[in-house]
């Protein structure tokens, strides 16, 4: 019990329970790397300022090493990337332009070491068959990473245990619940 961590989502937990409980009792826990708020609206900024703060020190630490220009690049790929997709498919929300822009900002800082750009950033994210030097367009990847379970449901994967779960909340399909007008998509039970 010296580990196990609780959080009080209704605030009606008396402090006699949470004191006989033998728990942790916390205002926020962090499952699997992400750190989930009793406030929704706090997931962006606990979870992607924190990422955020730690790929630009590693950038920042990343620049005296002496890499090639696709050597920058191949870091961005296996390193900067990885730990964003991650949290891009963890947390279905609203990721603002303006973060993109500001990671941009800083992968291009540390490719080309400070100095002026001498490629404009969106040729550098062409694929090389195009003229490009493959660097991760983020903002797509977070498209993509949003747009996969839609795809599960619309593809209906019998073998993704959490669309089982689904289909027997739902009242309709979960083919047609994507296209569904918003106004329809209110139910008594809340579910669709």
């Amino acid at each position: 019990m010296e580990k196990t961590e609780a959080m009080d989502l209704s605030g009606q937990i008396s402090e006699q329970i949470r004191n006989k409980s033998g728990f942790k009792w916390h205002k926020s826990i962090v499952y699997l790397g992400i750190t989930i708020p009793h406030s929704l609206e706090q997931l962006y900024d606990l979870n992607y300022n924190k990422i955020i703060k730690s790929i630009s020190e590693d950038l920042e630490r990343w620049s005296a090493l002496p890499l090639t220009m696709m050597g920058h690049i191949e870091s961005v790929h296996m390193n900067v990337l990885l730990r964003l997709l991650y949290i891009f498919q963890m947390l279905p929300i609203e990721v603002p332009k303006s973060t993109f822009d500001r990671l941009n900002k800083l992968i291009s800082k540390f490719i080309w070491q400070r100095k002026r750009p001498r490629i404009q950033f969106k040729t550098i994210q062409l694929p090389k068959p195009q003229g490009g030097l493959g660097l991760p367009n983020l903002r797509y990847y977070f498209w993509a990473a949003q747009l996969r379970p839609l795809i599960s449901w619309l593809e209906d994967y019998t073998y993704t245990r959490w669309i089982n779960i689904e289909k027997n909340l739902c009242l309709k399909p979960l083919k047609v619940i994507p296209f569904l007008d918003l106004s329809l998509k209110k139910t008594h039970s809340g579910l669709l």
